[in-house]
């Protein structure tokens, strides 16, 4: 057991085993590599905190107590700190990278419920750091689809959680979009299932660049995958225009094509939500 009191201190503790850290004294404290039964900042004197690679059970904190928490790696697994419409107990900066919390009792026996989030985000929010509150926002919805019954909801939720990680990964869904349109271009290149409009003029086709499309070597027939698992994208019901550049030889195909463009404007979409929840403000 560790009792900070009396004078400020500055300490480092390495490769440690402790059943309770107690800081009653402003401390710049730096921590690395421990087991920590619980950690207490008591003091409510604005004491600096950085943790690596610490596995804690219970971090508690009171009005004022931190002004820095930098927190990398390792795993917390009960935070008790003032409710939401309470005083915060942080006014500095505050960071948790890669750092675990549990999200259900079957994770932690030590897990007090989602509220542990809750005040975490309205805490941050009120220090607009908009990062962190975002991610105990993401925590949050991550507790809730444990104890969600609505198999709608429970999707909802696992989608923003594969897709973009409730928001925190935006670029994530257009890496799958882009996945997707590639395998379309794939099947439709070596399948040879792509050619030209016949309702178009023939001249059409040989003016400028469109004359590839008419070109039966490789280079045209990868170009006609490309231009057609495009327009799928752009219109995949092809609602806006009759006509198109190019068009899939087979039924089947044309049904594969709507429901591959249909998945990559989702996942588009999701990526902008993503993009505008991950720099929203408020």
């Amino acid at each position: 057991t560790f009792r900070f009191r009396g004078t400020p201190a500055e300490t480092t503790i390495k490769n440690a085993v402790i059943r309770t850290l107690s800081i009653r004294v402003p401390c710049k404290i730096f921590l690395e590599n421990c087991n920590i039964c619980k950690l207490e900042e008591t003091s409510g004197n604005k004491s600096d905190l950085t943790v690596k690679n610490c596995h804690i059970g219970t971090l508690n904190l009171v009005q004022n107590s931190v002004n820095l928490l930098a927190v990398d790696g390792g795993e917390i697994h009960s935070v008790n700190c003032p409710p939401a419409n309470g005083p915060s107990p942080f006014t500095g900066s505050v960071s948790f990278m890669g750092t675990r919390f549990p999200i259900s009792y079957e994770e932690s026996n030590l897990f007090p419920g989602k509220q542990q989030f809750h005040n975490l985000r309205h805490h941050l929010e009120k220090l607009e750091n908009t990062f962190e509150a975002h991610k105990m926002r993401a925590l949050e919805l991550a507790a809730e689809k444990v104890h969600e019954t609505s198999g709608t909801n429970k999707f909802i939720i696992w989608y923003q959680k594969e897709s973009s990680n409730y928001g925190q990964a935006p670029a994530r869904p257009l890496r799958f979009a882009l996945y997707v349109y590639f395998i379309m271009v794939a099947v439709v290149f070596l399948l040879g299932l792509a050619e030209v409009d016949v309702r178009t003029p023939p001249d059409f086709y040989k003016i400028g660049w469109r004359s590839i499309l008419l070109d039966q070597s490789t280079w045209g027939d990868l170009s006609r995958g490309l231009i057609l698992s495009g327009q799928y994208l752009v219109n995949p019901f092809g609602i806006f225009g009759a006509q198109s550049l190019v068009v899939a030889k087979t039924v089947w195909m044309n049904i594969g094509l709507t429901v591959g463009g249909l998945i990559c404007d989702v996942l588009i979409a999701t990526s902008f939500l993503a993009i505008r929840k991950r720099f929203k403000l408020h």
